[in-house]
């Protein structure tokens, strides 16, 4: 369970509500990406400004040139 996304989601919630009342900036990177989404999502009104970098459970809509590169076995 220690990497539950909306068990971390919720404890980052409580953290924010102890640490920082009001409206915070979040950033996340991979699994903090997609725990800062569920917060932004669920609690709207606290969240200022929101900025994701290669978040987990968020697909690009189609492969990347180094994708591409890294299929063809070129990167």
């Amino acid at each position: 369970r220690a990497y539950d996304p909306a068990a971390l989601a919720d404890a980052l919630v409580e953290w924010l509500d102890a640490a920082a009342p009001g409206r915070v900036h979040l950033v996340g990177s991979s699994l903090g990406g997609e725990v800062a989404a569920r917060v932004a999502l669920a609690h709207p009104a606290r969240v200022a400004s929101l900025a994701l970098f290669n978040p987990a459970g968020v697909a690009p809509p189609e492969p990347s040139d180094v994708d591409r590169l890294a299929d063809a076995g070129d990167y």
